[in-house]
């Protein structure tokens, strides 16, 4: 296992969350192999429709914040698996009242070399706690 690559796969995953939150949409996408699979709770399929239901997600105005931990990985040769603790909130609308939505979760990850570097395979959410409580902000207060 090169420090190099282990290296490329943990900063991957960083910058998976950092472009999922702040709604970088290419950028995102380009995290994932273009047949790419996640399963994470609300979704289940191919990475590029997740993309497309995020988008549809922010315009309504749903918002998160993934705070990922560092990953624990095994790689052999040009394929790696990953397992990151990862803590989810999100604040959308629920029946007409703003909610914050907090989850306890792990991702696990394929991730493959390919021509240009490394890239998620297939991402697993397991989630371990939620909650969830009536948020104190209203729905056009900054996030």
């Amino acid at each position: 296992m090169s420090m190099e690559d282990k290296q490329a796969c943990a900063e991957l995953i960083q910058a998976w969350g950092l472009y999922r939150d702040q709604g970088k949409w290419p950028e995102l996408l380009s995290t994932f192999t273009p047949n790419g699979e996640i399963a994470v709770s609300w979704f289940r399929g191919a990475f590029p429709a997740f993309v497309e239901h995020c988008k549809r997600n922010a315009a309504a105005g749903s918002r998160s914040k993934h705070l990922i931990w560092p990953s624990t990985m095994r790689l052999a040769g040009n394929r790696a698996v990953a397992e990151t603790n990862v803590q989810i909130f999100v604040r959308q609308d629920i029946a007409g009242v703003p909610v914050d939505l907090t989850s306890v979760a792990r991702f696990l990850d394929r991730l493959e070399k390919q021509k240009d570097g490394w890239r998620i395979v297939e991402r697993a959410a397991i989630y371990e706690h939620a909650g969830s409580t009536p948020s104190s902000l209203r729905k056009n207060s900054p996030s």
